[in-house]
């Protein structure tokens, strides 16, 4: 840009403004909060001085819509590692899909060092044991989970994937139905009982830096033991519990 009329960091601030994030609604319980690349993508074709500055925008918030996507990623963090670190929220999953979709790839855990923020939407799958010992690495501090049901959730592999972060310091819990009455989630809820009661005993800590919790719902009416009991760990200062419309804030003693 040697006969540019404008400074480079101006460049960069309008650069930074084109980053906008809007949001993807089919229904009031249904959305996804995701950054626009359009722009970005055309900042990061105009000329190579602008490239940089694009990429840190079009790589801070990465959507993995399907497994395809994932894929693609992959395939680009391995061609360009130095994109890896640039990553610092990733969302997985999306209304149109309810396939698989794995974020725990050993790429992913190698190069995206500096991930912080996790939004896993309509996400109600079973993981494997070694997905939950690849996510350990991760330095994710805030997460953000979006169930289509309760009732259709894998409850224990879901407690599972939120105690092997280690860094988790807040969690947001969207579940637009509750679990009902089934003996299914019954049985759930009490084998993660079992397991909580366990790993205390070891002397093993359930999210030890867990401080924020809000558990956030559409229904109107209260419903008990839909949680397992201890299921985020004894240091939760702060819990939010939204119930409809209204929501109550609770500050434990």
């Amino acid at each position: 840009m040697q006969n540019a009329r404008l400074p480079i960091e101006l460049c960069e601030l309008i650069i930074d403004y084109c980053y906008i994030e809007t949001v993807e609604s089919h229904h009031a319980e249904d959305w996804v909060v995701y950054p626009r690349y359009a722009a970005l993508l055309a900042c990061s074709l105009t000329c190579s001085d602008w490239l940089p500055r694009a990429h840190r925008n079009l790589y801070r918030h990465i959507w993995l819509r399907s497994s395809r996507t994932a894929d693609l990623l992959e395939r680009t963090l391995t061609s360009m590692p130095r994109l890896g670190p640039l990553v610092l929220e990733l969302t997985v999953g999306a209304r149109s899909t309810s396939n698989y979709i794995s974020f725990a790839r050993a790429t992913f855990v190698r190069l995206l060092e500096n991930i912080r923020y996790l939004h896993l939407h309509w996400m109600s799958q079973y993981h494997p044991p070694q997905y939950h010992r690849r996510l350990h690495p991760f330095p994710i501090t805030e997460l953000f989970i979006h169930f289509r049901s309760l009732e259709t959730g894998y409850i224990l592999g879901d407690l599972w994937l939120i105690w092997s972060l280690p860094e988790l310091r807040s969690c947001d819990i969207l579940f637009p139905y509750g679990p009902g009455r089934s003996e299914h989630f019954s049985r759930a809820v009490h084998m993660a009982e079992t397991l909580i009661a366990q790993r205390e005993e070891s002397g093993v800590c359930i999210c030890k830096n867990l401080h924020q919790l809000r558990l956030l719902t559409y229904m109107s009416y209260v419903w008990a033991g839909f949680l397992p009991k201890g299921a985020f760990g004894r240091s939760i200062r702060h819990l939010h519990v939204a119930l409809g419309p209204l929501g109550v804030n609770v500050v434990p003693g």
